[in-house]
């Protein structure tokens, strides 16, 4: 497992994206690619920043540190079934507790590859908080079709997992 993941870590690249704010802030967007069979983007983000004086460990370390297992995952899968069918980004964002500066300006820099290729981003701000404090996911899509398909993805974990659907609120929306 160790040489298939030394080995695949070789074939991922990574884009490191600075942007200076006003005054003396420069906020950083780290990204590692998974380059797939296509130019469809799937991005899963997280924000790297933390609320001053806040437990970082709750917002939002829980959702970089879940990004990066995901790559970590996907870069093993990659290895055993070779490229995905979609180009996956696994971004963190700078500056989000200040006013989302890092994806604001990440996004303004790739808007027309976004517009043509994303498929659909997945935010991971603090998803490991209980049912209880965070009873919903909204997950967008670009397009109708990717909408379509997302209803259909969640269509088929209501079936499959109705006692866990229960507990959250699902909503589905078009960029």
């Amino acid at each position: 497992m160790r040489q298939a993941l030394k080995s695949t870590m070789r074939r991922a690249s990574a884009a490191s994206d600075v942007y200076k704010m006003q005054g003396d802030a420069t906020v950083y967007v780290a990204c590692g690619i998974i380059q797939g069979k296509s130019d469809s983007l799937v991005i899963i983000g997280a924000h790297h920043d933390t609320v001053y004086n806040g437990p970082g460990a709750v917002d939002d370390t829980s959702g970089t540190a879940t990004v990066l297992e995901m790559a970590r995952q996907m870069a093993l899968i990659e290895s055993q079934l070779g490229k995905p069918a979609h180009t996956i980004y696994f971004c963190t964002w700078g500056g989000e507790e200040e006013g989302l500066f890092g994806s604001t300006q990440w996004v303004a820099k790739h808007n027309r590859n976004l517009y043509e290729n994303l498929r659909i981003y997945i935010n991971l701000d603090m998803n490991h908080v209980d049912a209880e404090r965070n009873s919903g996911v909204t997950l967008f899509g670009n397009h109708a079709t990717d909408v379509d398909m997302i209803r259909g993805i969640t269509k088929v974990f209501k079936a499959q997992y109705p006692e866990l659907a229960d507990n959250y609120t699902i909503r589905i929306n078009k960029l």
